[in-house]
């Protein structure tokens, strides 16, 4: 059986009701499930599939604002006995028909993990084209158009992670204690990918676009010199924090992650000073909880303090590489 898990946190109707039709639409023999937490969401999920719920397949969980970690890990630990495959499903997304049928594919091939191409509004070509070179790996069902991942898919997540949520599945049955970091809001994703594949015995992939993404409130856009953007740079260090403190990295790897580690820090301060301009005052809290963690971070700040200094003598205050 596989069980579909949707973390939910929206203010827009419809979005919902729409990805758990794109399941239950799925032209299939093979058992599944949805489990939709509830993530304290100000659009209830209830209201959002009323006429849907009378589907004894379908769960609905709610739950207190924790995270889309916290709400995956819910949805998880309520997995029923049986459940063999976990796939993630995004509730601002859509899945293309088939989907279900290349994840059973592939994992009755041997895949423990397995992700497949996307599509959006956005995108000219389906993303993984853009970062996955198909003549390199064996297509093992060209039916479905699957292939084997063979090489170092650590690396591939780590330096710029071709899986997205929507279409990643893996062996449920084989890492049943495998769960999201929820101190992380930035990459939590790909560090349990990372964790996935370095468990599976097989990586499988699909040429074909089993997802469509959208644009709901989990689609976020940082503008410069923001808190927001502050956030998200204190949670992109975290994560490769996290990363370095769990795996054991190449000589390589460990230089590059240095590198991005330091980039970060100077990115940080920019921004931090450039909202602390603005009235954004939470960035000072935020750039000493920076410290806490990374207390090498200091060293980046004069730098910092004097490219900002240089940005404030232009007519516009400019991000400057």
């Amino acid at each position: 059986m596989i069980v579909v898990i949707i973390p939910f946190y929206q203010r827009q109707t419809g979005l919902l009701r729409q990805a758990v039709q794109s399941v239950m639409s799925q032209k299939t023999a093979i058992p599944w499930r949805i489990i939709v937490v509830d993530d304290g969401s100000p659009l209830p999920a209830q209201q959002d599939l009323d006429g849907l719920l009378h589907d004894c397949r379908l769960t609905v969980i709610r739950q207190s604002n924790r995270g889309a970690s916290a709400a995956r890990n819910r949805g998880l630990e309520q997995a029923p006995p049986g459940s063999d495959i976990i796939a993630f499903l995004d509730s601002d997304d859509v899945w293309e028909d088939g989907h279900l049928e290349c994840i059973h594919t592939a994992m009755k091939s041997g895949a423990d993990f397995y992700f497949a191409n996307y599509g959006g509004r956005d995108e000219a070509n389906p993303g993984l084209d853009d970062t996955i070179d198909w003549e390199r790996f064996a297509k093992f069902e060209p039916a479905r158009e699957l292939y084997w991942f063979n090489g170092d898919c650590f690396d591939l997540h780590l330096k710029g992670s071709p899986a997205r949520t929507s279409t990643v599945a893996y062996n449920f049955r084989r890492m049943p204690r495998l769960r999201f970091l929820e101190s992380l809001w930035c990459g939590e994703d790909i560090l349990f990918w990372m964790e996935a594949s370095a468990r599976a015995r097989r990586i499988a992939m699909s040429r074909k676009i089993a997802a469509y993404f959208g644009r709901g409130v989990n689609i976020s856009k940082h503008e410069w010199g923001s808190v927001s953007e502050v956030r998200h740079h204190l949670g992109a260090s975290r994560y490769l924090q996290a990363v370095r403190s769990r795996f054991c990295l190449s000589a390589e790897q460990d230089s590059w992650s240095r590198k991005i580690l330091n980039d970060l820090d100077m990115e940080l301060w920019l921004s931090a000073l450039a909202a602390g301009r603005r009235g954004g005052h939470d960035s000072l809290g935020l750039a000493l909880s920076h410290i806490a963690t990374r207390p090498q971070a200091v060293s980046r700040l004069p730098a910092a303090l004097a490219r900002a200094a240089r940005a404030r003598l232009s007519p516009i205050f400019t991000r400057s590489a």
